[in-house]
């Protein structure tokens, strides 16, 4: 089994997931925590969507034009991204739904989407999240002919601290667990008050 190192990693970009019938919030929390899923896969290196949009801003500055599909696969050709991930996040009725498609940026087609649903609150959305990006990473492992081992759950046990240094890419887990959690009951918080 090959166990995927930094040098081989994927590149891909997780786009803000749309919202439909919910607020825009929440769907940041649920594109959030579709990334953080994402780099727990260890096939990926999340290239931040902050990056992307800033260069697409100086972008549409730059051209004084719309930087639109064909301009956001450009600059993710420039930016090294093979794959974006792209959706929608909502509610109809009872359900709410996750929506993914994945699109390669050499070829700007849609080669891949994933449709989670869920009944019952918004925020138990956030659980299918892992189930959304089980089936990106084997899907782009099965494109890619790669034999990568899963992700391991978290345990109690303290790790061996590694001798490598860490790229930048790497995040402390522990404190988006923290943020991503503190943003969820907020969202509650808030919905309990709207009530």
């Amino acid at each position: 089994m090959i166990v995927n190192t930094h040098a081989n990693l994927i590149n891909i970009a997780v786009n803000s997931l749309q919202p439909q019938n919910i607020k825009s919030e929440e769907a940041e929390v649920v594109t959030d925590r579709l990334a953080h899923e994402l780099i727990r896969t260890k096939t990926f290196r999340i290239i931040e969507r902050n990056k992307l949009e800033l260069a697409m801003q100086e972008h549409t500055i730059q051209s004084s034009g719309l930087c639109g599909e064909d301009c956001q696969l450009e600059l993710g050709k420039v930016m090294g991204v093979q794959y974006f991930v792209l959706g929608s996040v909502g509610k109809i009725g009872i359900f709410n739904t996750i929506n993914i498609r994945i699109m390669e940026v050499q070829s700007g087609e849609i080669i891949h989407t994933v449709n989670v649903e869920h009944h019952g609150p918004i925020g138990e959305l956030l659980f299918k999240t892992q189930e959304v990006a089980s089936d990106i990473n084997n899907f782009i492992q099965e494109k890619h002919n790669l034999n990568i081992k899963e992700p391991e759950l978290v345990s109690n046990t303290k790790e061996t601290p590694d001798t490598d240094p860490k790229p930048e890419t790497d995040i402390d887990l522990k404190k988006i667990a923290i943020i991503g959690l503190s943003v969820v009951l907020g969202i509650f918080t808030l919905l309990l008050i709207a009530s």
